[in-house]
């Protein structure tokens, strides 16, 4: 069964919005980007539409060329003091330059709602998408209520915990802005997972024997006969064959034997950005009673 990813993240979005109207709440959200691909543009421009539909403010900093250090850190600092700005992101690959834990220190906890700080009060976005599709997997209540869609990482973990608790698990792929904040979440909800990555031996057994697989590589790293039937199948590994937006698998590869899995595109990738805008209201919210 395909699981809508952007129908979930409209909803979440539409809660968001309720949210900013009712609460009189101001988020402005900052994102930083240098040398942007055409990819990361398409990317940026649905952020900025996510956040205007939600009743956000939205500024983007884009360098064409790979600025000194000093003055991109300059830039992010003043940003990142303004009272204006809530919530901020640095688009991440940096060039070799400028790409350094050190840039992070610029940005308050409160307002570093990627959830990238080791003491960040924020989940990942790209990982609370993946619990999300999770969550729709394994609860059985209505799903236009936006309680059994929205994961809540204060009051939700005890049940992850116990639906997850004797799932074999695996999670593909270890790169920065993939497998590593998907990581960060399942060790923070403290669910055991099993990471393979491209130096991992002899892991085709581990890929037979799993009953979660969480792609996160942007290559096709999985067919049809590494898997047992009945897997869910969670993507969000990005790449393009011939000018087509495609996953770690092909969706027609694994349609008929996965019982769950996310498409590409319109899988977690809507997640991610709906749960970015959720982070951005909850950073607003923290702010005004810090």
């Amino acid at each position: 069964m395909e699981i809508n990813g952007k129908l979930l993240a409209n909803k979440i979005i539409d809660y968001l919005k309720e949210v900013v109207k009712k609460e009189n709440l101001h988020p402005k959200l900052v994102v930083f980007s240098v040398r942007p691909t055409d990819d990361d543009l398409i990317y940026i421009g649905l952020k900025k539409k996510a956040a205007h539909t939600i009743g956000a403010d939205f500024e983007v900093i884009s360098y064409k060329k790979t600025p000194r250090f000093e003055e991109f850190a300059n830039v992010l600092r003043n940003k990142a003091d303004s009272k204006e700005t809530t919530g901020l992101i640095i688009q991440r690959p940096l060039p070799s330059q400028l790409a350094s834990e050190t840039l992070f220190n610029y940005v308050p906890l409160l307002k570093e709602i990627e959830g990238h700080k080791a003491k960040s009060p924020f989940f990942p976005p790209l990982g609370l998408g993946v619990f999300t599709m999770l969550k729709y997997v394994y609860n059985p209540g209505d799903k236009e209520i936006i309680e059994n869609i929205l994961v809540n990482p204060s009051a939700d973990m005890g049940f992850f915990k116990q639906i997850l608790r004797r799932k074999k698990i695996v999670l593909m792929g270890r790169g920065e802005t993939g497998g590593k904040p998907i990581g960060k979440m399942f060790s923070e909800a403290r669910i055991n997972y099993l990471n393979t990555h491209s130096k991992t031996a002899s892991d085709s057994a581990f890929y037979k024997e799993a009953d979660i697989i969480i792609t996160a590589v942007g290559k096709r790293v999985l067919t049809k006969d590494m898997v047992k039937p009945g897997v869910i199948l969670l993507n969000v590994g990005y790449r393009r064959d011939r000018g087509v937006a495609r996953g770690d698998y092909d969706n027609e590869d694994i349609t008929e034997l996965a019982s769950f899995y996310t498409p590409t595109p319109g899988g977690i990738g809507p997640l991610e950005i709906a749960y970015l805008m959720y982070n951005l209201v909850e950073s607003v919210r923290m702010q005004n009673k810090a």
